[in-house]
Order: C-alpha cells, then structure tokens, then sequence
C-alpha cells in the first residue's frame, strides 16, 4: 500500500512490517469461522494442557488437527532427505545454539517439533536487544511476541551468564524481533563470546512459511485474537526448516545462509518497525472510526 511505502526497503521494495491479510467474506467471517473456533476451541485447551505431559505429540496433533500446519518439512543442508538417521544426527539438541529468524509465536513449538529434545522445559529462547542478550522461557517468549514493542525487553529477563545455558538447547533470534517472512532485518550486535561458548554447537535454522497468513510481524492482535484467527484458518500452511550447521559461529555467515535460502536483509530494524506499528495502529483506529 502507498501508505505504508516508507518502510519498505529501498532496495528490492520488500515490507517486513506488513501483517498478512486474508480474503474473508461476510459468511465466513461471521458464521463459519466463529463455528470452527467453537467446535476447535475444547481440543486445544485439552491440547495445551497435555503439553505439560507429552509436549511433543499434543503441539503435533495441535499442528496437523487445529492449526492447519500440513507439513513440516526439514532438510539439513547437503544431506539427502533419504538419508534419516544422519539428519537425525543433526536435528538441534541440547548444547546446541540454533540462530534463526523470527516470523511467529509458533517458531520455538515447531522447532521443537524437529530437534532432539523432549522437554520445552529443556529449550531456553534468546532474543538480541539494544540493552544485551534477554533470556525466555518458551511461554515467556510466546507473550513476548505480542508484547508492547516499547516494552518488549524487561530487565528481569537479561541474561547475566552463559552458565543459564548450560544443558538447554538455546533458539537465538538475532534480529530482536519479528518479520513477515519475507526479508531477515539487521542483526543486532552481540557479545562475541556468546558465539563461542565452549561445550556449545552452533547451527543456522532458516525458516520458511507458505503462506505466511500465520506470520506475526507486529503485535497488532491479542493472543487470544491470534488463536481465533489460526483456529479458523482454511488454507493449508507449509513450514520448511533448513538446517546448516556452522563449523565457526558467525551471524555474517548465517546473514548469507539467509540470503541463500530468499531472504535477504532489509536496512529497515527495531527504530523502523516502532515507527510503522505506530502509523498502522492510528491508521486502522482512522479506518474503524469512518
């Protein structure tokens, strides 16, 4: 849209702020979507509460039977998908540092889904910000993602050791904060030593979705208003998760991983999605209110 033509990159053109639409007509809206989420909403409560038994199987059925994830496809970068047991060696796993983009809420269950892990209570979430590197749980980070972009970065969360890693499979998002999956935004520095902490792997994860209705790029809904909408989805989303491990970490390297798997980086960071959110929120409040 004209409107929103300031934060696109003056490069290829590319707006990572923009939340993704979907066609809905007034039946679907107002009678067969508000069915779906009735009829959906019981099983995922059942869900969730078995995420405290059996995480992996209860986020998978949630994946397939509600959310309308039809595959996940994983690859390991120069391993033939026939060859299982090496990309299972490979799969992230505990010591492991997995730098990757950040689209959803859903990215930290459906990287579990494919790693090695059994327990959310085993992954730790490491997000880049302005003030140093904040550490999540995997339910912190989820409310995280529709938090308040002007509040996002508490100080109870900064991470203070590297021995609060120790153990846990780390999922660090280097660029602070979301996209639409269309573009990967500057990486935000970090302390060298957290790409070199000894007894740790390091592995870039790029992450793909199609479409990428489900993508959260701004928190312009509530968690229960993201629930509803994924609750009643009618297209079917496929989500590729490319695994490259990393003989030395680097984020440059892992910038041409990106790159090579189409997304390239946008000059457009944290100051500039702040500044977007803002116009588009007074920009729908100016729509709702003609």
């Amino acid at each position: 849209m004209e409107k929103f033509s300031t934060w696109r990159d003056k490069g290829p053109g590319i707006s990572p702020f923009m939340p993704p639409e979907s066609a809905e007509s007034f039946a679907f809206k107002f009678i067969v979507s508000p069915v779906l989420v009735c009829v959906k909403a019981p099983l995922f409560v059942l869900l969730y509460l078995a995420t405290y038994i059996a995480p992996k199987p209860a986020i998978k059925l949630a994946f397939s039977w509600l959310l309308g994830i039809k595959d996940i496809d994983l690859s390991v970068e120069g391993i033939r998908k026939t060859k299982t047991e090496e990309i299972n060696r490979h799969k992230p796993q505990l010591n492991d540092v997995v730098i990757v983009n950040s689209i959803s809420p859903l990215d930290v269950f459906i990287l579990f889904v494919v790693s090695a892990v059994n327990s959310l209570r085993q992954i730790v979430v490491v997000v880049s910000s302005p003030d140093g590197l904040m550490r999540f749980s995997v339910w912190e980070y989820v409310s995280f993602m529709f938090s308040d972009l002007d509040s996002r970065f508490p100080k109870d969360n900064k991470l203070s050791s590297f021995k609060e890693l120790e153990g846990k499979m780390v999922i660090f998002f280097p660029e602070g904060t979301s996209t639409n999956n269309k573009a990967i935004l500057p990486f935000i520095q970090i302390p060298e030593s957290f790409l070199s902490i000894p007894g740790f792997s390091y592995k870039t994860i790029v992450l793909r979705m199609y479409p990428n209705i489900l993508t959260l790029p701004v928190p312009h809904m509530t968690k229960s208003q993201y629930i509803r909408k994924s609750l009643s989805q009618r297209e079917k989303t496929f989500v590729k998760v490319r695994i490259v491990p990393n003989e030395k970490a680097s984020l440059n390297a892992s910038k041409v991983i990106f790159a090579e798997n189409g997304l390239n980086t946008v000059q457009l960071g944290l100051k500039e999605k702040k500044d977007f959110f803002t116009f588009y929120r007074s920009y729908t409040v100016s729509k709702l209110t003609k």
